[in-house]
């Protein structure tokens, strides 16, 4: 699986897609114009919340399938104050 190295970004729009796994999740960050990073990480909220924290400082709207794990997921992203869209289905 690819990876990229983290661009510095602020004051950004930022789309992260998350596509979630029993072990393990994988996570693309884009702007508009450039993908930031695309990878796999440990399927736990303290990793995403990690890469998620790396990118402070910009507007983050975060995409996810809520099937039977990604219901949860809504209280802990609206807690952090990110805008996220469920997709259903």
């Amino acid at each position: 699986m690819r990876r990229r190295r983290k661009r510095t970004v602020t004051g950004e729009e930022l789309f992260v897609g998350v596509d979630l796994h029993k072990s393990k999740w994988h996570v693309t960050i884009r702007t508009c114009d450039v993908e930031l990073f695309c990878g796999s990480i440990p399927g736990s909220w303290e990793s995403l919340r990690r890469l998620l924290d790396r990118y402070q400082g910009n507007r983050i709207q975060v995409v996810y399938e809520a099937g039977c794990f990604g219901f949860w997921l809504y209280d802990r992203l609206v807690s952090k104050g990110f805008t996220h869209q469920a997709l259903l289905g």
